[in-house]
This record gives structure tokens, sequence and C-alpha cells, in this order.
């Protein structure tokens, strides 16, 4: 096992034990945490997958996270603090938005993206030559 490998796993178990123990005073953190490990069990298991990153995948589980964040928002006692959180928050992942929205504004720019990310897979290829096609 690589040290990658086995990092990451520390990282989940850490989470789900987190999950467990605080389901009762937590209970929005603890049951997010969990929602997004069981939603992701059907798409994400021990069946081998072609497709390593499909972020259509993680729609349903980011309502857990989502839940997660909400019960740490809500913990936060200062305003100054939650300000200090979230809108840094905001304001990146806004800029990340509107920067993937360029991606998705037509057929080209998007399989022109997926080419470049993975020259090595052949659905960018595929779908290219569809549309060009």
């Amino acid at each position: 096992m690589t040290p990658r490998v086995l990092s990451s796993f520390l990282v989940i178990l850490t989470l789900i034990i987190v999950a467990v123990l605080c389901s009762k005073k937590l209970p929005f953190l603890g049951y997010g945490i969990l929602w997004f490990f069981i939603t992701l069990i059907p798409t994400s298991s021990v069946v081998p997958s072609t497709i390593i990153v499909a972020e259509h995948r993680l729609y349903l589980p980011l309502i857990g996270l989502s839940f997660s964040f909400i019960e740490i928002i809500k913990r936060i006692e200062k305003q100054l603090f939650k300000l200090i959180f979230i809108l840094p928050a905001i304001v990146i992942l806004g800029i990340l938005t509107v920067k993937r929205n360029y991606v998705w504004q037509s057929d080209y720019s998007l399989w022109k993206d997926a080419l470049i990310k993975s020259p090595k897979k052949d659905r960018p290829y595929l779908g290219t030559g569809r549309y060009l096609s």
C-alpha cells in the first residue's frame, strides 16, 4: 500500500468515525458525512470503472456535505468568524462557477477542455469527432 493510499484511507476512516461519534450531539454533521459516503457507494464501489472522474456522481452526495457545513457554520458563535469563512468561499466558488460556465458555452469548448484534461482517454476524442462530423 502506497503512502498516498494509506493516508487517504486514514482520512476517510477518521471522517466516518467522527460522523458516528457526532451523530447525537451534532446530528447534521454526523448524518451529513454518513450521507456523503453512503450515497457514493452505488457509483464508486469496488466495481472498476474506466471513468475515473465524473462530477455528476457527486451531485447527490454533496447534499450531505452541505448539511455538514450548515452544522459547522451554525456552531460558530461569532459573526466575524462566519464572515471570514463564508465570504471567501462564496467568492472562490463564484469565480470557479463563472470559469466553468465558459467551458460549457458550446459543445466544442466542452470537448476541447476534456481533451486538454484527459489526452489519453477515448471519450473526449469520440465526443470531439461527433461534434465535428
